[in-house]
């Protein structure tokens, strides 16, 4: 009995994974994991580009569930290929199905996953945050892999433009954003600045900016944190700074909208890549009573002449609020916090976008 049991102990150690072979199960686990997640999200991205999902909650909130047909009748799109397209989501068990008494296939979206993945906006089921931005600026990131390649060979940037004709990545990028301005930049940051900086605006910023000050917003995007700010500050004027010709597309689109609903009058925005369009140049220069960026240095070529235009810009007793990421010193900090979908962009969008054509990537 006991050789039998120190037998069966042996052959159980010599099953046991070695390091070396859990490393390289884990590995391959991993690669496979990743291209099962690539393929599904280009499929997620067809959904994000067609606004289904925000018609599927439509329908959903008209029949609890419904069919692919329903679906189709209800978003325009061609039944067969929705229909497939639905099989693949549920397969996934990103859109959720049973079979009714009538043996029909009905689909539905849980609430939580609404939440993330329909865009904010006014009127939508969006919540605290959303993922909608990340598959529509996958389109365009997608699209780039050649142009990327030929960076890593030939050391040089891709502009943050490229490949952007239809504009996704920048509605994207103002998808992801939009929660994060109403939720915390408006809600938390500003009326915490009197906290960390008290007595630098006489009566506090907030009072400032509700009585009425000057603000730039160097690198606004779509101008999302602009709108917001404006809607919510009348008597503040605000000055949005932006090189990309798509999100100035975006910027001056969305005043449009803005200026139908009787809004928008208090917001100006500057195209960045022309003479007289750039903080601290022309009249530009030591007028802003504060200067806001968001999401902007580490894409930055040259963040020290980023600092130094807005340096210009602002008053003697101005004030420059910076957010960014939150990153480590080094590489291997990196490596251990930060998660893959920031890594992905930083990949893809943000590192290239930063080196330009002299390959510097400084503000990284």
């Amino acid at each position: 009995e006991e050789r039998e049991k120190g037998k069966e102990a042996k052959e159980n150690q010599e099953k046991e994974e070695t390091p070396k072979q859990k490393e390289e199960k884990e590995s391959v686990q991993a690669l496979i994991s990743s291209i099962s997640g690539g393929y599904l999200l280009n499929v997620l991205s067809v959904g994000a580009k067609l606004d289904l999902f925000s018609k599927m909650y439509q329908c959903q909130n008209i029949s609890g569930s419904w069919t692919s047909e329903q679906l189709a009748s209800h978003s325009g799109l061609n039944e067969r290929l929705l229909r497939e397209w639905l099989g693949c989501t549920a397969a996934s068990g990103v859109v959720r199905w049973l079979v009714d008494d009538d043996g029909e296939v009905r689909y539905w979206l849980p609430e939580q996953t609404v939440k993330l993945i329909c865009e904010y906006g006014e009127g939508s089921p969006g919540g605290e945050q959303s993922v909608a931005g990340c598959l529509l600026a996958h389109i365009t990131l997608s699209s780039r892999i050649r142009s990327l390649s030929h960076a890593f060979l030939h050391s040089h940037g891709i502009s943050f433009d490229e490949g952007d004709d239809d504009g996704e990545l920048s509605r994207g990028i103002s998808a992801f954003h939009t929660n994060i301005f109403r939720n915390i930049f408006s809600a938390h940051l500003l009326p915490s600045f009197d906290t960390y900086c008290p007595n630098y605006y006489p009566g506090g910023l907030m009072k400032q900016l509700e009585e009425g000050m000057l603000v730039g917003d160097v690198g606004c995007g779509a101008g999302e944190l602009v709108f917001a700010l404006g809607k919510a500050f009348p008597r503040s004027k605000f000055v949005g700074f932006e090189i990309s010709e798509t999100a100035l597309k975006e910027c001056h689109e969305g005043k449009e909208r803005k200026k139908k609903k009787g809004g928008g009058e208090n917001v100006v925005f500057m195209d960045g890549r022309r003479e007289g369009g750039r903080v601290g140049e022309g009249e530009h220069e030591g007028i802003y009573d504060l200067i806001v960026s968001f999401d902007l240095v580490h894409d930055c070529e040259d963040p020290s002449q980023l600092v130094q235009g807005v340096r210009r810009g602002l008053r003697e007793e101005g004030a420059w609020l910076v957010c960014d990421v939150v990153s480590g010193d080094n590489h291997l900090d990196n490596i251990k916090k930060t998660d893959v979908v920031t890594w992905s962009f930083s990949v893809q969008l943000c590192l290239p976008s930063g080196m330009g054509k002299e390959g510097k990537g400084e503000g990284m």
